[in-house]
């Protein structure tokens, strides 16, 4: 009689780096709630879960039951292993990414290699980081940084000031997107307050964005969506490429960011913030300003238009170059940009 072929191949796993135990799972949180006591924990620990009460185990929603349970295992040293396709390998830690390459190696002795990019996840300290080179980058990785960033506080300044500025960017950047409940007034605080650490030995010119809250319904209005949608796109392509430090000019109509997620993931990049209206007075002082605390910039936003436009006043002013990405009202005519 032949083997059963099984019907999906094993892709997620519990592993303690230290004992090196591997188990194989199907759904983490109910691993652990069958039997707490392997991942040092009793029912009470895990809740409703262990008492049995029917739950998704996997709601991965913060404050769930099943989230919950993969949390108390984190805490005590467990690592939440999951192949996905098309995202490659998810590590969830709680405070130990360093272990992360003994992991690894736990699983490679079991014939388990794992291809794509690799994701570190530490939801409970606001940080996730995606190395493309795979579980081979995560292995010289320097998975120590990540993690005491991953327990600093925002306003740590030292430990901002010492930290690795890949992860201090992508930290900024997770804080930021956890914050979006938040009125856009406190997000600009954060960044004034934890972004003046980031970028500034980058050895790129400064990106400025001007105006994004006149990348939202302004553009709409003036554009039409989807010639809107396009504009917002390619910008948002630009600063997430962009390696040095990004600032943004901002302006009116902040309070529409949130509703435009390509508008909230431009900001979301931004390291240094500077408030200026849409007059040419402020426009000016801005770029004059940001000429001398950045020097050579590019800029973008809104808007790219000879005579009235914002983002060409204030590259005036900065003496920066406009880019080809800025808005234009007349989309048709990029002969302004390079």
């Amino acid at each position: 009689m032949r083997d059963q072929i099984p019907t999906r191949l094993q892709n997620a796993w519990w592993v303690h780096p230290h004992t090196g135990e591997v188990i194989p799972v199907h759904a983490h949180a109910k691993t652990v709630a069958d039997d707490p006591k392997k991942f040092g924990l009793t029912h009470s620990d895990v809740g409703d879960v262990g008492g049995g009460q029917r739950f998704n185990p996997f709601d991965r929603k913060a404050g769930s039951a099943a989230q919950d349970t993969i949390t108390a295992a984190n805490k005590n040293g467990w690592v939440r292993v999951r192949n996905v396709l098309g995202r490659g390998a998810v590590f969830q830690v709680h405070g130990n990414a360093h272990e992360i390459p003994k992991v690894i190696g736990h699983l490679e002795k079991k014939g388990i290699k794992m291809r794509g990019p690799a994701t570190v996840d530490d939801p409970g300290h606001q940080f996730t980081k995606t190395y493309s080179g795979g579980t081979e980058a995560l292995k010289t990785a320097n998975l120590g940084t990540a993690a005491k960033v991953a327990k600093a506080g925002s306003g740590d300044a030292e430990v901002w000031h010492n930290m690795d500025d890949g992860d201090a960017r992508d930290l900024l950047r997770a804080r930021l997107h956890a914050r979006a409940g938040l009125p856009m007034e406190e997000r600009m605080l954060l960044i004034r307050r934890i972004g003046l650490f980031l970028g500034e030995n980058s050895g790129e010119h400064a990106l400025v964005v001007v105006h994004p809250g006149s990348l939202c319904g302004s553009l709409d209005f003036n554009l039409g969506s989807r010639k809107a949608d396009e504009v917002r796109k390619r910008i948002s392509d630009h600063v997430a490429a962009h390696k040095g430090p990004v600032v943004g000019v901002m302006g009116n109509f902040n309070h529409e960011i949130d509703d435009y997620p390509e508008v909230a993931h431009i900001v979301s990049h931004f390291t240094h913030t500077v408030d200026a209206g849409p007059s040419n007075t402020a426009l000016t002082r801005a770029g004059r300003a940001i000429r001398k605390e950045h020097g050579d910039n590019v800029v973008t936003g809104a808007w790219g238009d000879a005579d009235s436009g914002c983002a060409t006043t204030l590259a005036k002013a900065s003496r920066g170059e406009l880019h080809h990405t800025v808005a234009m009202l007349d989309e048709s005519d990029k002969s302004l940009t390079s």
